[in-house]
């Protein structure tokens, strides 16, 4: 999360969020689903991306779902 804070213009969060400088909590609250996908053999649809509204950046937020639904991993990606 933290490459997000450092990499990204204070102008972005104040617009966003009201503050130049805000929590991780905040920044979490504005990702949004950017894509899904996962391997057809393995049933399907598990893993999730999810990246900040206005393609601001390439990164995603990657979090990876076993057949319960359970979370088996989170990872930024680029």
């Amino acid at each position: 999360m933290s490459i997000y804070l450092e990499k990204i213009d204070a102008a972005y969060w104040q617009q966003q969020l009201g503050s130049s400088k805000p929590e991780p909590i905040q920044v979490l609250s504005l990702l949004c689903l950017k894509s899904h996908w996962g391997d057809e053999a393995e049933d399907g649809i598990d893993i999730f991306d999810f990246a900040l509204p206005g393609d601001v950046s390439n990164y995603v937020l990657s979090v990876r779902f076993n057949k319960d639904g359970c979370i088996t991993n989170i990872s930024m990606e680029s």
